[in-house]
C-alpha cells in the first residue's frame, strides 16, 4: 500500500517536468508574440523568435505574384525566403542587428504556381515583419 502514493508521486513529478519542458521548449521559439494574419497578409512583432513561419499563396497563368516586406531585428537574423513550388527559393532576404529588410518582390507565373512564404528566426529579438501578398 505505501509503494503506490510514492509511485504517484514520481507520475506527477515526471508529468509536470514534461509539460514544463514542452512550455520551455515553445517559450524559445516565440516571446511575446503578438500581430494578425489575414488572408493576404501577416503583420507580427516578437521579443524572440527561433523558428519558421510559412504562408501559401497561388497564382494562375500568366498572374502577377507580388510580395511587399519589412523585417526587423535589434539582435540575431530574421530571413524572408519566396519559394514556388518545385523548391526553387526565387529571393532570399535577411535582416540583422545592422540591416533592416525592406522590398517587393514580383513574378510572373507561366503555369498554375503555389508559392511559399517563409520566415526564419535565427535567435532574432526585439523585431517585427508585416508582410503583404497579392495576385493580379
Amino acid at each position: 500500500m505505501q509503494k503506490r502514493p510514492a509511485l504517484r508521486w514520481w507520475a506527477l513529478i515526471f508529468a509536470l517536468a514534461i509539460v514544463g519542458l514542452g512550455a520551455w521548449g515553445c517559450s524559445r521559439s516565440k516571446l511575446s508574440w503578438m500581430g494578425s494574419h489575414h488572408p493576404g497578409e501577416a503583420s507580427y512583432r516578437f521579443e524572440v523568435f527561433n523558428g519558421q513561419e510559412r504562408y501559401r499563396f497561388s497564382a494562375a497563368v500568366g498572374q502577377m505574384a507580388q510580395v511587399d516586406y519589412q523585417l526587423h531585428v535589434t539582435d540575431g537574423r530574421l530571413t524572408l525566403r519566396i519559394v514556388d513550388r518545385s523548391g526553387t527559393v526565387l529571393l532570399e532576404d535577411t535582416a540583422s542587428a545592422e540591416r533592416g529588410a525592406d522590398s517587393r518582390w514580383v513574378g510572373t507565373s507561366s503555369d498554375l504556381q503555389i508559392y511559399r512564404i517563409i520566415l526564419e528566426g535565427e535567435d532574432a529579438q526585439n523585431g517585427s515583419y508585416d508582410v503583404q501578398w497579392s495576385v493580379d
